[in-house]
C-alpha cells in the first residue's frame, strides 16, 4: 500500500484543503525525501470527532507552496502590519511580524 501521513488535531472543527495550510504536503514532501516514495494518503484525524478528514490532493497544494517559498526566499523588504489587531489572531504569518 506505501505511506501514509495522519495529523492527529484536538480542535472544535478539522477542515481539509485550507489555502494557506501546507501542513500535511510539507509532511509527504518529507516522506518522498525521507523514504523516496509520496503517500498514498493525508488525512487530519480529528480526536473531538473520532473522524478522518482526507486531503489526498497534494499537487496543487505542492505548486502554491513553491509560489509561497519563492515569494519569501525573494522578499527582502518589511512585512506590514495589519490595521485591526483582532487579525493576528487568524493569521498564519503572525510569528514572521512579531506582533
Amino acid at each position: 500500500q506505501g505511506l501514509r501521513v495522519i495529523d492527529y488535531k484536538y480542535k472544535s472543527r478539522v477542515k481539509a484543503y485550507q489555502e494557506n495550510d501546507f501542513q500535511l504536503t510539507i509532511y509527504a514532501l518529507a516522506c518522498q525525501f525521507l523514504y523516496q516514495e509520496f503517500p498514498y494518503e493525508c488525512a487530519y484525524y480529528d480526536l473531538k470527532n473520532c473522524s478522518m478528514v482526507y486531503e489526498n490532493e497534494q499537487t496543487d497544494k505542492i505548486e502554491q507552496l513553491k509560489k509561497v517559498i519563492h515569494f519569501y526566499k525573494e522578499y527582502d523588504g518589511e512585512y506590514p502590519l495589519c490595521d485591526e489587531i483582532k487579525e493576528c489572531f487568524y493569521c498564519s504569518y503572525k510569528g514572521l511580524c512579531q506582533r
